[in-house]
């Protein structure tokens, strides 16, 4: 039973719905971008004689005053953080998830394990954008999730597989909601301890070995009435603080590398409802 699957029959965390056969949700605006996306990507790769563009694995949150709209297509993983606690919104498309495998197959395709288990033997995710070669086996259509919004929802990281490779939800969000509240003490503004919480994360998966790319955006779901203090240091300095504060958090044996800030990039996305920062390292 899937995760998701596991929270709608608790009901514990008020979760109002899951859908998994349209990726349309009435009066959503954002979510058909997707199919309007594959489709367009369909289009160009058809009248192209290049090879398949990159997969895109990212999932989207779309944030409403009383709800959660979350859409996933690919391994890309989005987490909410409600009073400590680690709450997974998507569940990873997965070639070896069950449910996958029996659309491909019924599709006509094979599931093969080829340094890892894949789609026709190619692809490890069973849902991107992207990778038209493989369609009609992998497909663009997103797995959307609605959540009721709670006053003790603190943030929502959304991140690449690079970072779940090495960290579960659980050790993410604590992360994640620690360097928020520490940087905050500091006085970093709701902004700018985003990105940090974003830039230690990917600089620990990259400590803990994480081969693979590693993108990172942190929202603060905080409340909005907290007033902003102006940071008097620098964010870079608060980057290496929150760093060597978290140096406990690494397991024994694991490599003490720094991601430079030539490597490391940062951007944050701010609106009067919510602050996104995001980092990512390419492999």
């Amino acid at each position: 039973m899937s995760s998701l699957q596991s929270l709608e029959r608790s009901g514990s965390y008020e979760l109002a719905s899951s859908h998994r056969s349209s990726p349309i949700v009435p009066d959503l605006a954002s979510i058909p971008v997707f199919s309007t996306l594959g489709l367009l990507g369909d289009r160009r790769h058809q009248s192209s004689s290049a090879g398949a563009g990159p997969e895109s694995q990212a999932p989207g949150p779309s944030r409403r005053p009383r709800q959660l709209f979350v859409a996933n297509c690919g391994d890309s993983r989005a987490v909410l953080c409600r009073s400590g606690v680690a709450i997974p919104l998507t569940d990873d498309h997965k070639a070896a998830r069950e449910d996958e495998t029996a659309r491909v197959e019924a599709a006509g395709g094979q599931i093969l394990f080829w340094n890892g288990v894949r789609v026709m033997g190619v692809l490890a995710v069973s849902r991107a954008i992207g990778d038209h070669c493989l369609r009609p086996f992998v497909i663009a259509q997103p797995e959307v999730t609605i959540l009721g919004r709670r006053a003790d929802d603190e943030l929502l990281l959304l991140a690449s597989d690079g970072l779940w490779d090495v960290l579960t939800n659980q050790e993410a969000c604590s992360l994640a909601k620690r360097c928020l509240r520490r940087a905050r003490q500091r006085g970093a503004t709701r902004q700018s301890a985003a990105r940090i919480a974003a830039t230690v994360l990917t600089r620990a998966a990259v400590d803990r070995g994480s081969r693979d790319n590693v993108t990172v955006v942190v929202i603060d779901l905080s409340s909005a009435a907290e007033p902003e203090t102006i940071s008097r240091t620098p964010s870079s300095a608060l980057t290496d603080d929150m760093m060597s504060d978290s140096a406990s958090d690494a397991p024994e044996g694991a490599a003490s590398r720094r991601v430079s800030s030539d490597t490391t990039s940062s951007n944050t996305l701010a609106s009067s409802a919510s602050h996104q920062s995001r980092t990512s390292r390419p492999s």
